[in-house]
This record gives C-alpha cells, structure tokens and sequence, in this order.
C-alpha cells in the first residue's frame, strides 16, 4: 500500500520515541484517473497516495488505518457512492478531512457551498486544474509544508 505522509507527530512507545506519518487517501473507481491524481499531486511534492476503489473499501482502509487524516474521494462509485462514503466517514470517523471531487461540479460554482451541501471539507471539480487542486487542499487544511 502507498501512502501520502501529510504531517508528523511523535508518540512516545516505552522509552523509545516513533514517528507516526498521516497520510492522504483516495477513493475512485477509476485507478488510472486516481493514480493520474496521484502523480499530480507529487508534483506539488506530495508523495504517493494510498487508494481505495470505492467506498466501502475507502471505510476498511480508515478502520485498519489510524494514520490516514485525508480523503479525497469521487462522488460517483459503484457499492458505496462518495454521498454514502462521506456520510458513514462523518459519523465514525468526525475529524477526517475529506475532499470530494466530481465532474459534476463547475469550475465556475461556488464550491464553499457545494462542499457543504456534501458535508465535505472541499470540493473539486473533474477534470481537474492546477489551482482547483491547491485550492482544495489549502480549504482542507494541507500543505506540503506540513511534512
């Protein structure tokens, strides 16, 4: 499994300090698009994501996953859609952030908005455009420079 670091934090594990990663992960029917994602995202300096092919697995990977802080996740996939996803993610896991993205959303709309109406914490539009995806991002709360 590939995993995105997002930030560091130490725990202490006896007398021993452990680096513990966050890490991003993404959830789409479409490996090739999400792994396109991926490596725009290295781009920016981001290493590679973690993935999920839909939601239900997208639910596995945060219930063995402690570490992954981040989604991003399409709307549209079969066994458990993005709606479905980010709703069960709300109520077991409050504190994720999540980015949804879809090719149903507008470059042009209010994506302040569109998030909340998903309850997500930032919205991106397919197909997507360099600064929609650092917009999204820096609306979630991550930065390269949190690594």
């Amino acid at each position: 499994m590939l995993c995105f670091v997002i930030e560091k934090q130490q725990l202490t594990v006896g007398c021993r300090k452990v680096k513990m990663s966050k890490k991003i992960l993404i959830i789409d029917d479409d490996r090739e698009l999400a792994e396109l994602f991926g490596g725009f995202l290295q781009t920016f300096g981001y290493p590679p994501p973690c993935y999920a092919g839909d939601g239900r697995e997208g639910l596995f990977r945060l219930e063995r996953d402690e570490s992954i802080s981040l989604v991003i996740t399409d709307l549209e996939m079969p066994n458990l859609n993005g709606q479905e996803f980010i709703n069960a993610c709300r109520n077991l896991y409050p504190d994720k952030k999540i980015i949804l993205m879809s090719g149903e959303f507008f470059p042009d709309d209010d994506l302040i908005a569109t998030a909340k109406r998903y309850s997500a914490d930032a919205v991106l539009p397919k197909p997507f455009l360099p600064h929609k995806v650092l917009d999204a991002l820096t609306i979630a709360g991550v930065s390269p420079k949190m690594f």
